[in-house]
């Protein structure tokens, strides 16, 4: 088992040690206002998620993305309101025949995603992870590799000092880590290739900030997502 405080480390750390030789299980984290969210891993990879905080209805995502009318929404609402809620929106919204199953899966993945992604933001609290623990709850879920999660999260982490404490001082050096999983696929994002070519064991961080032309934040939660994903490491300081 697997416990501490969002205060000493962020959900991509988390998600990097409870993930380490792809475990399956749950990483429960809650904040002091009674904030929970449960993410559940098998065998390394995101499978579900399911949180207490508020999240935006299925029925305006739908509207959002031009799936559904809001008059359909509203006579979904009614029929739900009429049989009882146990029966979900999604269910009546399909077999009312305005959406297809495709769309209720598509928008109930972008559903959870947008709860993983936002625990990026979580800087206190506690988190658990109970080794082989699995959902109870999940009809719809995701596949979602874990490095590809700390990625596209990274973009979240707008905590200067959480980001500070795990890349460290201007004058720390990366270098490039060895690859030793030749199944894994990483998808990189332009800028983060970018980062990617300048680290090379001798470029300082405030090198690699002039080059890049970023902004610090954004460097350092870059470079915290290639450590997080195994890309590079922090070159150990010479004790010369």
């Amino acid at each position: 088992m697997l416990e501490g405080d969002l205060s000493e480390f962020n959900f991509g750390e988390i998600l990097k040690l409870a993930g380490k030789n792809r475990k399956t299980g749950v990483i429960i984290l809650r904040k002091p206002d009674g904030s929970e969210t449960s993410v559940y891993l098998k065998d390394g990879y995101i499978y579900f998620a399911e949180s207490n905080t508020k999240k935006k209805p299925i029925g305006e995502m739908l509207i959002e993305s031009g799936k559904i009318s809001r008059a359909q929404l509203q006579e979904a609402l009614e029929e739900q309101k009429r049989i009882g809620k146990k029966v979900r929106l999604g269910m009546i919204l399909l077999d009312k025949g305005f959406i297809n199953p495709q769309d209720l899966v598509s928008v109930v993945q972008e559903q959870i995603m947008e709860s993983i992604f936002r625990l990026f933001e979580w800087n206190e609290g506690t988190f658990i992870f109970i080794p082989n623990k699995i959902a109870e709850n999940e009809d719809i879920g995701i596949k979602l590799d874990i490095d590809t999660a700390i990625l596209k999260g990274a973009e979240k982490i707008s905590h200067w000092k959480s980001l500070k404490r795990f890349v460290g001082s201007m004058d720390s050096v990366f270098e490039p880590a060895e690859v030793t999983d030749e199944d894994r696929v990483i998808v990189l994002k332009p800028r983060e290739l970018k980062v990617l070519r300048l680290v090379d064991g001798e470029r300082k961080i405030r090198d690699i900030l002039k080059a890049s032309g970023m902004t610090e934040v954004e460097l350092y939660s870059i470079l915290f997502a290639l450590s997080s994903a195994g890309l590079i490491r922090k070159k150990e300081e010479s004790t010369d």
